[in-house]
């Protein structure tokens, strides 16, 4: 995870000429498909162990509007599908974090279409992952409104 996403690095103007620029046609998360991007081209990360950069955070921030970024992260899902089929652990997690997110948008269908995902990627043996969905769709059986008052009561304990 890249703290301050593409704020807060220093890049080599070939990197961008090899892998290209933002992806202007995401909805969010264009960050994370350059990374991919730049990784594919088998440059070296690093980092600096440093707080270099101060980052605002307002009601206006794109993390702030759930929907959209579930869109961008659906979106990278597709567009790096075969990458992210090599690592079922990543790629079913995925599904699992979008489950989550999309079912505090009370998109119960739509979660649940991520939480059944993370039983087509993930590897047999995340057993805990899979009881973790399963958990998640049942409890999104009682539908938005209950699901999310089941959710502050488990918490809360």
């Amino acid at each position: 995870h890249l703290g301050g996403g593409s704020s807060s690095v220093m890049i080599k103007k070939k990197c961008f000429d090899d892998a290209g620029l933002f992806d202007v046609s995401m909805t969010s998360c264009e960050d994370w498909d350059m990374w991919i991007r730049i990784a594919a081209h088998n440059y070296l990360f690093d980092f600096i162990n440093k707080e270099l950069v101060a980052i605002t955070i307002h009601g206006n921030n794109m993390s702030v509007d759930m929907k959209r970024m579930i869109d961008g992260r659906e979106i990278l899902l597709r567009k790096h599908y075969d990458l992210y089929c090599k690592y079922p652990q990543i790629h079913s997690m995925q599904h699992y974090i979008l489950g989550i997110q999309s079912f505090r948008e009370g998109m119960m269908e739509r979660g649940r279409k991520h939480f059944f995902a993370v039983f087509r990627y993930s590897s047999p043996f995340n057993i805990s992952l899979k009881c973790r969905a399963m958990m998640q769709i049942l409890a999104s059986t009682a539908g938005s409104r209950n699901y999310m008052r089941i959710r502050k009561s488990v918490n809360s304990e």
